[in-house]
């Protein structure tokens, strides 16, 4: 009923009250409740329901703190349904230091290419790139140093590199390109060049 009108209910006695199911509060031992509608914007997406062992226990204050909580708990669901996938998807598939993907993503591209490329003809390259002097940086000025120089590296390969490509950060100081949609052998070398 709560989450069908999207009001308030206050049971005082939930054994004299006609909205509530009399055995099921019995056994829990609840003889006063509170439900509240958990709303945002104008869905209701679930409630909230405090209990008592007590009839006439709850106050207009108890029932107004509760719709407060109610709003708050709300869009806390709300957001958290509609962002944690994303964002979830998003770390799973990204490093974390450079932001690039990371090694399982990469190999996922990869395979799906390379599966597509069976199928029609698709024309695609692969780098694999070691960064070289990153033990002589951490060795000398310590790993954060190192990790800056990782990031600009990073940085620097993905401004270089197509749009539409894969750059991905493998592992330590190791990336790779997939060059998607490759039509001649010189755009592979152009990208070698820039890099």
């Amino acid at each position: 009923l709560c989450v069908k009108t999207g009001e308030i209910f206050y049971s005082e006695n939930t054994q004299t009250d006609d909205r509530v199911d009399k055995e099921a509060s019995s056994k829990v031992g609840a003889l006063s409740m509170v439900v509240v509608p958990l709303k945002h914007d104008e869905d209701t997406v679930g409630v909230l329901k405090i209990v008592s062992d007590k009839t006439s226990f709850f106050s207009d204050h108890d029932i107004c703190v509760l719709s407060i909580v109610g709003d708050i708990m709300a869009s806390l669901m709300y957001y958290a349904a509609r962002y944690a996938t994303d964002e979830l998807f998003y770390n799973a598939t990204h490093d974390a230091l450079t932001e690039l993907y990371n090694r399982s993503a990469f190999y996922d591209q990869l395979f799906q290419i390379t599966a597509l490329s069976k199928q029609k003809t698709i024309n695609f390259a692969v780098i694999m790139i070691d960064m070289d002097g990153l033990k002589v940086i951490n060795d000398t000025y310590g790993h954060k140093a190192g990790d800056e120089a990782i990031k600009e590296f990073a940085a620097r390969l993905k401004n270089v590199s197509r749009g539409v490509d894969i750059v991905a950060r493998l592992g330590g100081d190791e990336f790779g390109i997939i060059l998607k949609n490759i039509t001649h052998k010189y755009e592979i070398d152009l990208v070698i060049n820039r890099i």
